[in-house]
């Protein structure tokens, strides 16, 4: 039997769903990232980022974002053209872009474990960390997280990791922190909609999700309340 001509191939709408969700999860760090340079450009960089400039990178963010809109009206170019509509039961719930902002002002002297593996969204992070007095150690994966955490010791008050990192996934990342320290401070972070702490994990206490993108205050914010938190209890 011949193989079907390439206008009769039918596409995966599981692999298609992948995409659009890889597509999603960039776009919230690019729309984190943006947020967090909005700031440096109100206050100035931070020790994170001293060189930093903000409306070049905001430049290049939107650059990006463009590419990525046209990745997606590719994608779905094709799927038109090669296949029926996608059902409900073949595309994943989509939530409307929560952007939270907060106009207290959040300080700290904790020590915060920073998990991310986009560089530039890290360095946002960190910088909106230290400004705020919080004292930082970053990590681009799981297994650097697992390392530093075994050598800080009792030293971290907080996990802040995104959801999807390479070598460990963050739920799974704060698993293993809590067997040292079980009332570890965990805040995951999603680029994807749905995400639910204790659906991860339904013994997890002190545990909460900061979905993308979100200003740095909202970062700040819901780090502060984790960590009063676990301290009154």
């Amino acid at each position: 039997m011949s193989p079907p001509s390439p206008e009769r191939t039918v596409r995966s709408p599981r692999g298609d769903v992948e995409k659009v969700e890889h597509i999603s999860h960039e776009f919230s760090n690019l729309l984190t990232r943006i947020l967090g340079l909005c700031e440096v450009a109100r206050l100035g960089p931070s020790d994170a980022a001293p060189r930093l400039d903000p409306l070049e990178e905001i430049e290049l963010a939107a650059m990006r974002a463009a590419d990525l809109n046209a990745e997606l009206l590719h994608l779905v170019a094709q799927r038109e053209s090669t296949a029926p509509p996608l059902t409900d039961d073949d595309t994943a719930e989509a939530s409307p872009l929560q952007v939270e902002a907060t106009e207290e002002t959040v300080t700290g002297t904790e020590c915060v474990l920073l998990v991310e593996d986009d560089i530039e969204v890290q360095e946002l992070l960190e910088g909106a960390l230290l400004r705020a007095g919080f004292t930082v150690h970053t990590a681009r994966d799981g297994l650097e997280a697992l390392r530093l955490f075994r050598r800080l010791g009792d030293d971290v008050d907080i996990l802040v990791s995104d959801v999807v990192i390479p070598g460990l996934s963050g739920p799974k990342l704060a698993a293993r922190l809590r067997e040292f320290w079980p009332r570890l401070p965990v805040l995951l972070v999603s680029g994807l909609p749905g995400d639910d702490p204790h659906q991860m994990d339904p013994e997890a206490h002190h545990t909460a999700i900061l979905q993308k993108p979100f200003a740095p205050a909202a970062l700040c914010g819901q780090l502060r309340r984790l960590l009063d938190a676990a301290a009154r209890s």
